[in-house]
């Protein structure tokens, strides 16, 4: 499945971020049985008290696969031009709100084994395309400033926790980093490039319920200036944004793989 897109900018070789949209789901249970038979009670007799039974029911269905949130990516208003590296700003994106926020209800768990997992895997893909001029519009050129991807230090947190009938951004608190190893969770084992033609691979799951994907580190993802011509069409002062296209799909090779749980 493939969502909508969002944005990050950059400002003389800089980025500010613009509003995430949110992707929300509810899962909820069957509706109980209508026809569910009263149950029998005795009555109060002579001052003694009585007694009775009845039934509780509940059903479950299957849910969906759902990318419920992503993030933008801030990288700060105030770079001065160079050829290096530029991190994700902490004070324009903190660290907190930089998580996607997959929904894998698709089959009920397997209650003849000790985890509870779907039949399929999910994978989480990225692409960036160029930047833009947002203070003048009028200016076609954009920027094609590669966007490098560092999973080390990429978090996988346990949302189960979270509301599913919110559908406010939701950021990191308490929740609880995964690390039992029956939950099949796989980072990409190097840094790799960001591009609009091919996405880049977030991570790759198998595992019931929420799950959190956490940039953690300011490092997570970077700008690579590496030369002045990926700046060309930069205007000092002026604010650039980029499309980050987020896909969402199934893994089928994930019903196989083994675990490599982020460290």
């Amino acid at each position: 499945m493939k969502l909508n897109k969002l944005s990050m900018g950059v400002c003389a070789a800089s980025l500010l971020a613009v509003a995430a949209p949110l992707f929300a789901q509810t899962v909820s249970a069957d509706n109980a049985d209508a026809s569910l038979a009263s149950g029998s009670a005795g009555t109060v007799s002579d001052g003694h008290p009585g007694s009775g039974n009845s039934k509780a029911e509940v059903g479950f269905k299957a849910g969906s696969l759902v990318l419920r949130q992503v993030p933008n990516f801030g990288f700060g208003k105030e770079n001065t031009i160079n050829t290096g590296k530029i991190s994700l700003s902490e004070s324009g994106d903190p660290a907190a709100n930089r998580v996607a926020i997959v929904v894998d209800n698709r089959s009920t768990p397997d209650d003849t084994s000790s985890a509870a997992v779907p039949a399929d895997g999910w994978k989480l893909s990225a692409s960036i395309g160029s930047f833009q001029d947002t203070t003048d519009t009028t200016n076609t050129r954009v920027a094609n400033i590669p966007v490098l991807y560092n999973p080390t230090g990429v978090k996988a947190l346990d949302f189960n926790n979270l509301d599913l009938d919110g559908t406010a951004p939701v950021s990191v608190s308490d929740e609880s980093e995964i690390t039992n190893s029956s939950d099949r969770l796989s980072l990409p084992g190097s840094t790799s490039t960001l591009t609009a033609n091919g996405g880049g691979v977030i991570a790759t799951v198998h595992r019931y319920g929420t799950t959190g994907i956490q940039f953690a580190k300011d490092d997570n993802v970077q700008l690579n200036i590496g030369t002045l011509s990926n700046l060309s069409g930069i205007v000092s002062g002026h604010v650039y944004n980029a499309d980050v296209t987020w896909n969402l799909t199934t893994d089928v090779t994930q019903s196989q793989v083994g675990d490599n749980i982020p460290s």
